[in-house]
């Protein structure tokens, strides 16, 4: 528990700051481009993003599952799923380019196409890094992978800062900062990843290629499934109201996942440890912890955003973004069920089921969808908040259900706080704290 708490907290700081990052690149990109610019912006990259997720194989979980557990050499392992990468890259930018080409009138109608193009050239750069990130994670070298995350954080703004808002280059600029972020991260984690792991074969080994493509096509139908279910909403709303809308309801958006961050960091640290163990009464114990630990990190945060929603979105993207508030406090009561539905979706995944994994998302993308269909005409984006909100609290309760069958857990044991949490926490920050002043005194002897 101290490893994890530890390699946790490392990563939560790093995640605390690249998104502090990310908020003040979305802020510059947002108060300078406008709601119309904005929106643009944001169907422009949802393109890229959409095409990875179509062509991703499941790569990173299957790359973090197959590292962890040990059972092949780890050469072994990534010199057959570097192959699986490069496929991935060439048929993602074919897609993208057949989707501008035949397709960007019905998905993107408002949209102009040099930015669909330009933002096709951030998908070997996103493919690349996230496939190392995975290969850093599978070999629990959690100090390379914040490391990474960080320069990857402080680029993306810098280079933001500098095409937006210096030069005034607009949604091309903010673009072609993307691709250049991504690109340059991509290159460091890949120094790193062979000096880790420096002898990559790709000799067949058709067990081993048998379990990657098995373990593969589940995680990739589950995390289509969650990915369209993350952005349907985007995409409907462009197609009933247009740019501006989109632009509006992202920044809601935006602000309402910064407390991701919480469950993301857990939840990545999670999947290799629980992958890499074989005892039951552990993993029994250890996530309903981390659950629990989310739930009680995630709701003060999200209480304070919904109740002075109006004056930050004022303060931070001016007087234009105030239709966005009532989506924000409605988006957060689903960040907040999707927080603790991460946390398990891992745990399923790392016990080797992520097909559970896929009908979850499967369900939850159906209810998104319908509701979309209902509510957005008649409400607009409050209408899409709603819709997101329950959808992920339908993905929440049926990963419970599925996680209770497996652990033998109750619905208590996942998101009741006890008081050993308490006992727990209070003597973690009593270490934390004598670490620290350890570590201050040394520093001045």
């Amino acid at each position: 528990m101290a490893q994890f708490i530890k390699a946790t907290a490392m990563t939560g700081l790093t995640r605390v700051i690249s998104r502090i990052l990310g908020l003040l690149a979305m802020i510059l990109v947002a108060r300078t481009l406008g709601p119309e610019g904005h929106g643009q912006y944001t169907l422009a990259y949802l393109l890229a993003t959409t095409t990875i997720a179509l062509m991703n194989f499941g790569l990173v979980p299957t790359t973090i599952y197959y590292l962890a557990n040990g059972k092949y050499p780890r050469g072994q392992v990534l010199g057959h799923l570097v192959l699986f990468h490069l496929l991935s890259t060439a048929l993602a930018l074919s897609s993208g380019w057949l989707i501008v080409k035949h397709y960007a009138d019905l998905f993107f109608p408002q949209t102009p196409r040099t930015y669909l193009d330009l933002s096709l050239l951030s998908i070997p750069g996103i493919l690349t890094y996230r496939f190392l990130q995975g290969a850093l994670l599978g070999t629990q070298r959690f100090d390379l992978y914040n490391l990474g995350q960080m320069f990857w954080a402080i680029l993306h703004f810098i280079l933001l800062a500098l095409f937006v808002p210096i030069l005034k280059m607009g949604v091309s600029g903010a673009l072609v900062a993307e691709a250049l972020s991504w690109s340059l991260s991509a290159a460091l984690l890949w120094h790193w990843s062979r000096s880790v792991v420096p002898h990559w074969t790709s000799r067949i080994n058709r067990v081993l290629l048998k379990g990657i493509l098995r373990y593969g096509f589940y995680s990739y139908v589950g995390g289509l499934l969650a990915f369209f279910n993350e952005r349907v909403d985007i995409y409907l709303i462009n197609l009933f109201q247009g740019p501006k809308a989109v632009g509006l309801y992202s920044v809601a958006v935006g602000l309402a996942e910064r407390l991701w961050f919480i469950s993301h960091t857990a939840s990545l640290v999670l999947l290799p440890r629980i992958s890499a163990s074989s005892d039951a009464k552990w993993k029994r114990r250890f996530t309903p912890l981390v659950t629990r630990t989310v739930l009680l990190m995630v709701l003060p945060p999200a209480l304070l955003l919904a109740l002075f929603a109006r004056p930050i979105l004022v303060l931070l993207y001016s007087e234009q973004y105030l239709p966005a508030a009532r989506p924000l406090q409605i988006l957060l009561l689903g960040i907040v069920a999707f927080s603790i539905s991460r946390i398990l979706a891992h745990d399923l995944a790392g016990r080797g089921h992520p097909l559970l994994n896929t009908y979850t998302s499967a369900l939850s993308l159906a209810v998104n969808v319908v509701l979309n269909l209902i509510l957005l005409p008649r409400w607009g984006i409050t209408g899409a908040a709603w819709a997101s909100a329950l959808s992920y609290s339908s993905l929440l309760f049926s990963k419970i259900i599925f996680y209770r069958q497996l652990s033998g857990n109750t619905w208590r044991d996942i998101i009741w706080i006890t008081r050993s949490d308490l006992h727990l926490y209070r003597i973690t920050i009593q270490q934390a704290l004598t670490h620290i002043k350890q570590r201050w005194r040394g520093s001045r002897t």
